[in-house]
């Protein structure tokens, strides 16, 4: 069993998720989304931003 998928099993067993970072090409995207990764982050999916988000009091 591969890292990736040991990941995924051990999430959805105790419930958790796993999120994949560094996603920069539609090919990236559909090997995640294959292997039962449904979270991710990356410029593919959207750029970084300098907005500063403030909690209200």
């Amino acid at each position: 069993m591969g890292l990736t998928r040991a990941a995924v099993t051990f999430a959805n067993e105790t419930g958790t998720g796993v999120i994949a970072e560094g996603i920069e090409t539609p090919g990236e995207l559909s090997v995640l989304k294959d292997r039962g990764i449904r979270y991710g982050q990356g410029y593919l999916l959207g750029k970084p931003s300098s907005l500063l988000l403030a909690a209200s009091s």
